[in-house]
């Protein structure tokens, strides 16, 4: 059976084996990936803690992302 893998897997199956990008468009997502590529990634620690109170305390309610609309 054909493993079935999504176009993201796809592209990044090829960089990892032709040891660059799949494709270069010159937008400001594909600057910011190429400027944090490769880079370790931070976690800031009080913010989670932050994150996660508010979990609790609102536990059962929707969760509502700045910007969406209603």
């Amino acid at each position: 059976m054909k493993k079935v893998v999504s176009p993201q897997e796809q592209r990044i199956q090829y960089e990892i084996e032709e040891k660059k990008p799949a494709f270069i468009h010159e937008n400001r997502a594909t600057k910011i990936l190429s400027r944090i590529r490769g880079e370790k990634p931070q976690i800031d620690i009080e913010r989670g803690l932050y994150f996660t109170q508010s979990f609790q305390e609102t536990e059962g309610e929707p969760l509502i992302l700045s910007g969406q609309k209603h």
